[in-house]
């Protein structure tokens, strides 16, 4: 009996499910296998003896992937077998693939069709596994980061009418429909304006995000201590305050002589944090810069500050992440990655 090596055996399972892929980053082959596996196990265990579709609770799934792809992890710490399915789950679900219920039910999402902003390419998002997915569309796919592509010319209306899968918009799939980024501020600061109550806190414990005095620093350096602020121009300021061992965040007004304080404040939403701080980096004209080195078909990112969750998910669907900050992608996407970039302000280079 021949054996095999770890590397025949995954090049095995790719053509089986006919995962087409290049891998830019390590053990990027076996994220993709993992990620199909997710698909498989929610969409075999959401069907019930009686045909109906029902939520399967998340750590199920998670241990059957387990099982099933035991083997493959033989290169990997027992514990971390399950710390790579659960981060590939949750990066399925940014990407829209899953949906997640309350107390951790999951379910696969229906077939939807995006169009790249500033490429000839077409994604699909959906829980449907690979290969079954290419027998309803009638094309082979290739997989970018996570998502599944095909060229927009091999992507036709009445094959996705038979099928009633609908298109999204991208503005849509990255939940923004406010595209402008001076919009969708002004649309925040007016939102607070209205809940302002008048509040009493220590200005020590507060921090603004001021970036006119730390014009060079990346986003997390640019908080500043109230007690610190050399002067403001009346509008609301974008807070935090000190609480425990983290922070919660706010609009706040403050006083207009100093030393200055807190005199009202409005609550902000978590999911609003990160583009806020790209909202006020443009305002006053201090914008954040990437820098995108091309080499070949490929195309490496470093992200020094961390994006809105929204954008996020498009960059997960696109790109491989190597490290915490560093992603490769396919060049055939570099327009698009550079246009929601620029979206936030953020100066491509």
């Amino acid at each position: 009996m021949n054996k095999i090596s770890y590397q025949e055996t995954i090049q095995l399972i790719l053509q089986r499910l006919q995962l087409q892929t290049n891998e830019l980053t390590d053990n990027h082959f076996l994220k993709i296998i993992i990620a199909e596996y997710c698909r498989y196990i929610l969409n075999t265990c959401c069907l019930t003896k009686e045909n109906i579709i029902a939520p399967v609770y998340q750590q199920r799934m998670i241990n059957s992937v387990n099982y099933h792809l035991k083997p493959l992890f033989a290169n990997h710490q027992k514990q971390l077998h399950h710390s790579i399915i659960k981060t590939i789950n949750w990066q399925l679900q940014m990407i829209r693939d899953i949906s997640k219920f309350s107390r951790g039910y999951l379910l696969p999402t229906p077939i939807r069709a995006i169009q790249m902003p500033c490429s000839d390419y077409v994604i699909f998002t959906g829980g449907i596994e690979t290969i079954q997915l290419s027998g309803i569309i009638g094309e082979n796919f290739k997989i970018a980061g996570f998502a599944r592509y095909i060229h927009n010319k091999k992507c036709h209306e009445s094959t996705l009418k038979k099928h009633n899968i609908l298109w999204q918009s991208y503005s849509a799939y990255i939940n923004d429909e406010v595209t402008d980024l001076n919009d969708w501020m002004a649309l925040k600061i007016n939102q607070a304006k209205k809940q302002l109550n008048k509040v009493s806190v220590d200005s020590s414990i507060i921090d603004v995000y001021y970036p006119p005095q730390k014009k060079h620093k990346y986003q997390n350096k640019r908080w500043i201590n109230l007690e610190n602020i050399e002067k403001h121009n009346g509008e609301l300021m974008f807070c935090r305050v000190r609480e425990g061992k983290g922070f919660y965040y706010i609009w706040g007004a403050l006083s207009t002589t100093y030393p200055f304080r807190l005199k009202h404040e409005a609550n902000v939403f978590f999911k609003d944090i990160h583009k806020i701080c790209f909202g006020i980096d443009y305002y006053y004209n201090c914008p954040t810069s990437v820098s995108i080195k091309q080499q070949g078909d490929s195309c490496e990112i470093i992200l020094n500050n961390k994006l809105p969750q929204s954008h996020q998910r498009l960059l997960f669907a696109l790109a491989q992440q190597k490290e915490k900050n560093i992603y490769y992608f396919n060049a055939i996407f570099k327009n698009d990655i550079i246009f929601f970039l620029e979206q936030l302000g953020i100066q491509c280079s």
